[in-house]
């Protein structure tokens, strides 16, 4: 066999090898293209969405003591969001009013409040985010006997900022709930929750 005839084929083997090499990479790198197109999203982006709970109840809290009352409640539509954070702010008023002449039990307080906020998804497990006590107490006797009344008007205000670790919430539901520890009836004369307001803003990441 002659050296000119090997030498050729030694090319031949060469150049096909090279040709092979070159076609094997570039279709793993059209691979690559195609198998990343189909996992990553064309777009990510922020959304915000606000949504605003109606107007809540009113509560005459005398023999109310032990009762758990639904102050307000608003739901926020949370689907399609990666991981979203929602902050939620609730305000209300409560109106109290004391004669000191019956300074009451020095065994309880004149007025007991535990505000509860909870969440419910669409997994319809009920979640309690957080608790908030409102205490009132009067204890004050004039050396002459005379009433003294003592009265408040006390805005109450709260803000929650919560983390929902999963990606198929849907709709939550936040409600603000409060159990009336303790109202005194003895000197109490007016222990009331004025109406309520809640409302709800989400941030998350969007897929597009």
């Amino acid at each position: 066999m002659s050296k000119g005839y090997i030498d050729c084929k030694k090319d031949s083997y060469m150049k096909y090898k090279k040709d092979n090499c070159y076609k094997r990479e570039d279709d793993c790198i059209k691979y690559k293209k195609d198998s990343c197109k189909k996992k990553c999203p064309d777009k990510l982006e922020k959304e915000v969405r606000l949504a605003c709970g109606p107007r809540g109840r009113a509560f005459d809290l005398f023999d109310q003591t032990g009762n758990t009352l639904d102050l307000a409640a608003v739901s926020i539509d949370l689907e399609g969001l990666i991981s979203p954070i929602v902050k939620v702010d609730f305000s209300t008023t409560v109106e109290f009013e004391v004669e000191t002449v019956a300074p009451g039990s020095v065994d309880f307080q004149d007025l007991s409040l535990e505000f509860i906020l909870t969440r419910v998804c669409e997994d319809g497990i009920e979640q309690e985010l957080q608790t908030y006590d409102y205490l009132r107490d009067f204890n004050i006797t004039q050396p002459d006997g005379a009433t003294l009344v003592a009265r408040t008007t006390d805005p109450i205000s709260f803000t929650f900022c919560d983390c929902v670790n999963t990606c198929s919430a849907g709709c939550c539901t936040y409600q603000m709930k409060v159990l009336v520890v303790n109202v005194d009836q003895v000197p109490v004369q007016t222990a009331r929750i004025d109406v309520s307001f809640i409302n709800a803003i989400a941030q998350g990441i969007k897929v597009y």
